[in-house]
This record gives structure tokens, C-alpha cells and sequence, in this order.
């Protein structure tokens, strides 16, 4: 089966994921960069599941163009995973999403208000965050490798969708400021003049890692350099940066020597300038160090906080917990509506970022506290800070530990915001509430423009006794 070319081949809908699919003799084929309407020459590449009954498809060629197919605006878009719907319109993207959430919600016996989904403010250049890869291994597309004076050196861009250890080479992206490119690619060209080794992550070697540009406001702007090894060149790469680029306002390194390091705990070094960004929302000024998480559509967190916050339908009179509640955004952004707000997460470097925003912005009725929701939801805690009226919750894309949910289900709250970046494991997570709480609304808020990603947020409400 794999290798089999399907001629003609109608590309006919699109999945809850935002995968493009057909069907051929029973398997579903999702084709990469298709859009439904599509028909194509496409090439069958990896089969999955043990029935083969779905596999992935590749399109070779185009014999009749989708009526919702544009030309896409990047150069690097046929095989850069960052954006996989540039080649529709922003208009067609917003209908998939709202499918996409209702799909998911349509099994849900009793009626609830679907409110419509809220677009983006900007359609390119929202993330105020990126991250860049460099290695030795540069992958090449097929027209690449036919260009024999094409530069083969090592790698700066994005991992290669499906291949963690090929880089793409990047010269230019939609998704945030230029600036960012433009350190990236001049890093790039510093560390090969100085003949410095990128990163390889196969056996765990080389210099020069990643880059990490973050915008805050006033066009303040932060990087964070990661290096493989721990050498006096170090300090040569992060003068360089200070020294060309004087827009950057506070500079950080880390030292990540392992395959699966992970940056969100690894040990930073302040170089020079700031040691944070801030943002401003409302009256309240977040402030955020290399490690620190807030939203990287920094316009539409807006949005999507005011949604939160108006679902939550607060008088002032309220105890709210806000669960994975990281730098305390949410918590601090309501805290003015409710009586008493508890933040709770995982990550203790997060809840000092929070407890940092919280004095900074003179919130005196907001707590926060690191540890597991399932050994936080207790009446120790409740006997401390009281039960909830109120529970927002924002975790990641897997979702809520079912034992967190089960401890949910017996803290009292009447109702129930759930924030969710991935819909699939939210509607997963609901059905398992589902026997205390009611759905009563849903609202689809678009934080990533050019992609199929969605986020959505739904309100709760516990039955009557």
C-alpha cells in the first residue's frame, strides 16, 4: 500500500485536527497542505493503525484546484509545518475552526449557545514568541539537492515536521516580526564565519543550539540563546548580539546538553539588559523572564481573557480557584471581580512569576500555590482558603488528569470555565463532568491565524441538587 499512487484523487473534508483527508478503498488518507474540493495525483507515504485503515498522503501533483485554494504568501510553505493553511482564506480558516468545535460538541444531548468564533486582530505577524533551531543536519527539499551551488552548511529555522533532527533553513516567516528572522539569520552567518559547530541532536554535540526571540511591549524585545556545550565562545556569541542588535532590551543563555533537554527547566544566565519583559492588560503590567509562559497572541489574549472573565459571571462576592494557573495571568486579570482568587500549578518557578505579578500590580486578594490538583482539591486546602464558587481552568493541550477532574467534580463550584487550546481532549474532559455539570455555552476564540489550531472556552454550570 505505501508508495501507491492515487490518480485523481478527491481530497474531501477536513478532520476535528484540521487534517485535510479522502478516501480510498476504505482508508483515510490525509493528504498534507490539501484542501477539501481538491483533486490530485497523491502518493501514499505511512500507514498507521494495525487494520491500515488510515494512512498520509503526499500531493504530486494538483489536476484541479479547490475553489477554496489561494496561493500561499510564504516561500517555505510547501514544506514548513509552521503554517499548514496559508493556501486557504482567513475567512475559510475561521469556518473550518467553527466546524471543527462543533463536530466535536455536536454529541452533547442537551442544547447549549454556540456563539460564533472570534477572529484574530492580526492575520500575520501576531506571535509575540518564536523559536529557532540550528544543526548540522540541514534538511534540503527535492529542488534544493538539484542546485549544485546551493549553500549545504549547517541549518538555522524550524524542525522539520515529522523529522525532529533536519532543520529547515528559513529565510522569511509570516508569524511574527522580521526582527526576529533577521537576528536569527545573523547569527546564523556569525556562527558559520566563526566557524563554530551547530547542534547535533542525534549524538548530543555541538555549540550552538536555538534561539529564542520574545516581543513585550514598547518594542522591547528579549533572546535567549541556546548552546550544547558550555565553552568561552559563549560569551563572544552574546556579545555579538548586544553589540549589532541594541533593540534588544534584555539578553539570557542556557546550556542544554541533552537530546530531550527542556528549556522551560533549564538554568538561565542574565548576559545583560533587562532581566524581563512586561505587558500591559488593562490596568495590570505582566512581567515575564526567560521561562515564564504568557500567550504569544498577545492581542487576542485580550479576547480571550474578557470571554473568560465574562463567563465567569463574577459580582465580587465569588471565591475563585484558577487551576493551571502559570504566571497568573487569569487570576490577576479577574481578581478585581471576585472576592478572593487561589492560583494553583505544577511548576514553582511559574507560581514565583505569579506571586512576583501579584505584588507588582498590588493584587491583595489573589493566593497562589505550586503542587498536583489532585493533592491541592482537598479540604485541608478548602479549610484554608475556602471552597470555590468559581473554577477557571487553562491546562495543556493533553488535557485534565482524571484524577484532577474526579477531585473537580467534588469541590462544590457552581460553575466551571474551561479554557482549552486543544478542543478534542476539552470535549474529553467534559464528558467525564458531564455528570455534575451542565454545558451551557461555547465559545471558539482564534489565537493562531494561518493554522489549524483552535482554542475554545466553555462555561459549566453544576446541576441542581
Amino acid at each position: 500500500m505505501i508508495g501507491t499512487l492515487l490518480s485523481d484523487f478527491d481530497i474531501t473534508d477536513i478532520i476535528t485536527d484540521g487534517r485535510a483527508y479522502g478516501i480510498y478503498k476504505g482508508i483515510t488518507v490525509f493528504v498534507d497542505k490539501g484542501v477539501p474540493g481538491d483533486v490530485a495525483d497523491v502518493q501514499m507515504i505511512k500507514s498507521f493503525h494495525k487494520d491500515k485503515s488510515i494512512a498520509t498522503g503526499k500531493i504530486l501533483s494538483l489536476k484541479k484546484n479547490s475553489s477554496l485554494r489561494i496561493p500561499a504568501f510564504c516561500k517555505h510553505f510547501k514544506y514548513c509545518g509552521g503554517c499548514q493553511w496559508q493556501n486557504i482564506s482567513y475567512e475559510t480558516q475561521l469556518a473550518f475552526k467553527q466546524q471543527q468545535v462543533d463536530t466535536l460538541f455536536s454529541k452533547f444531548p442537551e442544547p447549549f449557545e454556540k456563539l460564533a468564533i472570534l477572529p484574530s486582530p492580526l492575520k500575520k505577524y501576531f506571535r509575540n514568541k518564536v523559536t529557532f533551531t540550528f544543526s548540522n543536519r540541514r534538511w534540503m527539499s527535492p529542488e534544493e539537492l538539484k542546485d549544485p551551488d546551493l549553500d549545504r552548511r549547517p541549518a538555522g529555522g524550524f524542525v522539520l515536521k515529522g523529522n525532529n533532527d533536519r532543520i529547515m533553513n528559513i529565510e522569511e516567516c509570516f508569524l511574527t516580526d522580521d526582527f526576529a528572522v533577521t537576528v536569527m539569520k545573523s547569527l546564523r552567518n556569525f556562527a558559520l564565519e566563526k566557524e563554530f559547530s551547530f547542534f547535533d541532536v542525534r549524538h548530543e554535540k555541538g555549540f550552538l543550539r536555538n534561539l529564542t526571540i520574545r516581543f513585550g511591549d514598547n518594542k522591547e524585545v528579549m533572546a535567549i540563546v541556546g548552546f550544547g556545550e558550555d565553552r568561552e565562545e559563549i560569551k563572544d556569541v552574546m556579545k555579538y548580539l548586544q553589540v549589532t542588535f541594541p533593540r534588544i532590551s534584555a539578553l539570557y543563555y542556557s546550556i542544554q546538553p541533552r537530546k530531550e533537554c527542556l528549556r522551560f527547566m533549564t538554568p538561565y544566565t542574565h548576559f545583560a539588559g533587562k532581566e524581563f519583559l512586561e505587558y500591559k492588560m488593562e490596568d495590570l503590567i505582566f512581567r515575564t523572564g526567560p521561562a515564564s509562559f504568557y500567550q504569544t497572541n498577545t492581542l487576542q489574549a485580550y479576547e480571550l481573557y474578557k470571554t473568560a472573565r465574562e463567563f465567569a459571571g463574577l459580582t465580587g462576592e465569588e471565591t475563585v480557584y484558577d487551576l493551571y494557573t502559570g504566571t497568573g495571568t487569569i487570576a490577576l486579570f479577574i481578581s478585581l471581580l471576585a472576592k478572593k482568587v487561589v492560583g494553583i500549578d505544577n511548576a514553582p518557578t511559574a507560581i514565583e512569576d505569579a506571586i512576583a505579578n501579584a505584588a507588582l500590580n498590588k493584587r491583595n486578594n489573589v493566593s497562589f500555590i505550586a503542587g498536583d490538583l489532585k493533592d491541592l482539591l482537598t479540604e485541608e486546602i478548602y479549610s484554608v482558603h475556602g471552597r470555590p464558587d468559581v473554577v477557571i481552568t487553562d491546562p495543556p493541550r493533553s488535557g485534565m488528569h482524571r484524577e484532577g477532574i474526579l477531585r473537580l467534580k467534588t469541590s462544590g463550584a457552581k460553575r466551571i470555565v474551561y479554557i482549552s487550546c486543544n478542543p478534542v481532549t476539552q470535549a474529553r474532559d467534559i464528558r467525564h463532568l458531564s455528570s455534575d455539570y451542565r454545558l451551557i455555552k461555547s465559545q471558539a476564540v482564534d489565537m493562531f491565524p494561518q493554522t489549524s489550531h483552535v482554542e475554545n472556552i466553555v462555561l459549566l454550570e453544576k446541576y441542581a441538587p
